[in-house]
């Protein structure tokens, strides 16, 4: 368990060690996307679903935003795929291409360096473009802004802010520390916008808007990041609650 604080505010970490055979792959300098190129194996990625392509992509040091309904945190298409550290010959458009055609209901766009994939009509889609967090001044481990990020926005809606997290990977991943980020927002912003900054600043980095339905029955959106190095981000709370104000 770690702690990172800004402002004089703690915000519990934990550790957790993920047993991912094979997934140690080097960690690449982010190109230009129109250069980005991927192993072989992102074509059944990209059939596979948002999250088994964002772990590639990030680990090609592409910036992505992502709203999904599939669960960041399920790693069974990349516990088995074979050919994840192969030479990358598929050009990062080719890929996109594949993703789009297998799952229509998504729209990829660029903007500002930030390659954008979510669906239209979701809850989460619209809720990561309205929910509004800062002004802030963050200076930590930057594997843990996305926590502090979450704890800032449901503090804003009157919830207790108890708010804690995880940093998930390998046993390799986890000796690879994230560079410390000092991270302003002089006034508010989207969610994001937060988010597309935190991976800039990063030069590289796929977070998530993941829409699933709570034990209560409302629909609730959680960040998760997946970093270049390899670790995954993932507060244990929603940014975004429906019914909640």
């Amino acid at each position: 368990m770690g702690r990172c604080s800004s402002s004089g505010v703690e915000v519990l970490v934990r550790i957790v060690v993920l047993a991912l055979a094979g997934l140690g792959l080097a960690q690449s300098v982010r190109p230009p996307a129109a250069d980005v190129r991927l192993p072989p194996v992102a074509m059944q990625a990209a059939d596979a679903g948002p999250a088994p392509l964002a772990y590639l992509l990030a680990r090609a040091g592409v910036t992505a935003g992502i709203v999904t309904l599939q669960n960041p945190s399920d790693f069974t298409f990349l516990r088995g795929a074979a050919g994840l550290d192969a030479p990358a010959t598929e050009a990062l458009a080719d890929v996109l291409a594949r993703f789009t055609g297998k799952h229509s209901e998504y729209r990829a766009v660029w903007r500002d360096g930030v390659l954008g994939l979510a669906p239209d009509g979701q809850t989460c889609t619209a809720a990561v473009r309205t929910t509004m967090v800062g002004p802030m001044d963050y200076k930590g481990d930057a594997s843990r802004v996305v926590v502090f990020l979450t704890w800032l926005v449901r503090g804003s809606q009157g919830t207790p802010r108890g708010i804690t997290g995880s940093v998930l990977g390998s046993l390799t991943d986890l000796g690879q520390a994230l560079a410390q980020l000092t991270f302003t927002l002089p006034q508010a912003v989207s969610m994001e916008t937060a988010l597309n900054r935190v991976v800039q600043m990063m030069k590289g980095g796929v977070w998530f808007a993941w829409e699933h339905t709570r034990t209560d029955g409302r629909v609730g959106c959680r960040s998760v990041v997946y970093w270049p190095n390899g670790l995954v981000s993932a507060p244990e709370e929603d940014f975004f609650i429906s019914g909640t104000r």
